[in-house]
């Protein structure tokens, strides 16, 4: 048993999860044993008082692999038949752990034509689907019934409900499953349940009659969410394992899982990856959202080809991996940093200037979500089955110069003075020590987490040839002009303001701490660079 793993059940990361079980799901996706593939070429090591920061730069440069693998113990009929492999996997070293890469097969599909998106009413204009008329609604009726119903589980949010306007948009009855209302109008046609994966009962009820379920609900993304761990677990891991559970009661025969880039990505420098890499080994992780999306998109993958009950058929499943999501009316991340550049926060960058990330826009995440649904489906071959697909726009930009044009457009002064990423990563652990001290009676909202700094401040980015071959994944290009008008429209952007005493005391309490921080970091970065 892979020495990680035994360390993982022994700190009991994930509770209930046995050693047994977590290696056969490691192993179910990392089976083919081949040849070793070098990835030293680069490592340093940042020194952090109390911790220490290991990175491993990880190079995936090439083509995508030759072989197809297929999960262990589920059969997919005509594509459960295995091919010899045509040339050696690779392997990865992360840590002191060596854990061997999964192949895959490559083959093309043609792109199903995607929904339009165009202004609707209250909608922002490049925000809103458009919806089908009512008469064009009741033509399209019959069409509907032969196509079936999907349901999305986080449906009330941003990506979740902008994807239930484009399939309702193609003439598919869609359900929202969701806690919470949609902050829009939902549009006619479809339906909000009102619902929690973590109650399987309420996931049974709202599955009766689907054919496809899109399980995008999570927790703990970003800011103060990314430190309770509990509900973290509650949400990903057990919501997950609720919704496997019910498609398989319910008979529905498809599931997209939408995961993360962090399944793999922890802190390394990953250049053009690509689906080969293996599973990030889960005590490396900095984040229990980041851990807790690896195991649930293993347990969905380990899903594919499971029976359906009353001999429906079984069950096939695929996960996406999308890169930061960003578009007109997000309501996650983007609101937060307007926040910090109106409040003044927003002064300074960090890391390498030559560092490199990557983001998807919305509606293209929309589309690949579609064509994986498509993919799925006996008339493409189930070609999608049991495989896992990195998703961006394709386009690697340094994470604050891809934020220059918000910044500038909402009248604000790009900051100059960048700090060095070691330093910013002390500060984020010391701000969630604090939150871990106080955060029971002040639920404050960190600056940054230590997983921002690292997928903010270090090369991560992927290659997209398996999406645009098995899927037919075209992204569309997009810039950031259309939330700059979005935020601008709703009253954001620099304003004539005089320089108050209050603000003379924040920049003096930024400068206080700035020194702060540098008087802790600077021994400890010296020591260890002799």
């Amino acid at each position: 048993m892979p020495i990680w793993i035994q360390k993982t059940a022994q700190k009991s990361l994930l509770r209930g999860i046995s050693c047994e079980k977590l290696a056969f799901l490691q192993d179910s996706y990392t089976e083919n044993r081949l040849s070793s593939w070098n990835t030293g070429k680069r490592s340093s090591r940042i020194c952090i008082a109390p911790i220490q920061i290991l990175y491993s730069r990880q190079r995936a440069h090439g083509e995508p692999q030759g072989h197809r693998h297929e999960p262990h113990g589920h059969h997919r009929g005509e594509a459960a038949r295995r091919e010899p492999p045509q040339e050696a996997a690779e392997s990865i070293h992360v840590g002191s752990s060596h854990v061997p890469a999964p192949q895959h097969q490559h083959r093309a599909v043609p792109a199903p034509q995607r929904g339009r998106v165009s202004e609707n009413g209250r909608f922002c204009r490049a925000f809103s689907p458009r919806f089908p008329r009512r008469g064009q609604r009741e033509e399209d009726g019959a069409a509907r019934m032969a196509t079936g119903t999907v349901l999305i589980t986080g449906g009330g949010g941003y990506f979740g409900f902008r994807l239930g306007c484009a399939m309702y948009e193609k003439g598919v009855d869609v359900i929202l499953f969701d806690v919470v209302k949609p902050t829009q109008a939902v549009p006619e046609g479809v339906r909000f349940v009102q619902g929690d994966v973590r109650r399987l009962s309420e996931v049974e009820e709202a599955l009766r009659d689907v054919i496809c379920v899109f399980h995008i609900a999570s927790y703990g993304m970003s800011g103060r969410e990314q430190l309770n761990r509990k509900l973290i677990e509650d949400v990903n891991v057990k919501g997950t394992e609720n919704v496997i559970q019910a498609c398989k009661t319910s008979g529905v025969s498809s599931l997209v899982y939408t995961s993360t880039y962090n399944v793999i990505f922890g802190g390394q420098i990953i250049e053009n990856g690509n689906e080969s890499l293996p599973y990030l080994p889960l005590h490396l992780h900095p984040d229990h959202y980041s851990r807790t999306k690896a195991l649930a998109e293993m347990k969905v993958l380990e899903a594919n080809g499971a029976e359906l009950r009353n001999g429906k058929g079984v069950l096939r499943t695929c996960a996406l991996r999308p890169a930061g999501i960003y578009g007109p009316g997000e309501q996650r991340h983007l609101p937060r940093i307007v926040s910090y550049i109106e409040r003044g926060l927003f002064k300074f960058v960090y890391g390498d200037p030559l560092s490199l990330v990557e983001f998807v826009h919305v509606d293209n995440l929309v589309q690949a979500h579609i064509l994986a649904s498509e993919a799925l489906k006996a008339n493409k071959g189930h070609i999608a089955a049991g495989q896992a697909y990195f998703i961006s726009d394709g386009r690697p930009v340094n994470n604050f110069e891809f934020f220059r044009p918000l910044v500038e457009g909402l009248g604000y002064k790009f900051p100059t003075l960048r700090l060095p990423l070691s330093l910013v990563y002390f500060f984020a652990f010391l701000t969630e020590a604090a939150h871990f001290l106080i955060g029971h009676v002040y639920n404050f909202q960190p600056l940054l987490t230590r997983t921002e700094v690292y997928k903010t401040g270090v090369t991560h980015y992927f290659s997209m040839e398996k999406a645009r071959k098995e899927l037919g994944y075209k992204p569309q290009q997009f810039n950031l002009n259309e939330v700059v008008e979005w935020f601008r429209s709703r009253g954001c952007g620099a304003k004539p303001r005089p320089y108050t005493m209050n603000c003379l005391l924040r920049d003096g309490a930024l400068v206080l701490l700035l020194i702060t921080l540098l008087v802790s970091w600077f021994p400890a970065a010296v020591t260890f660079s002799l």
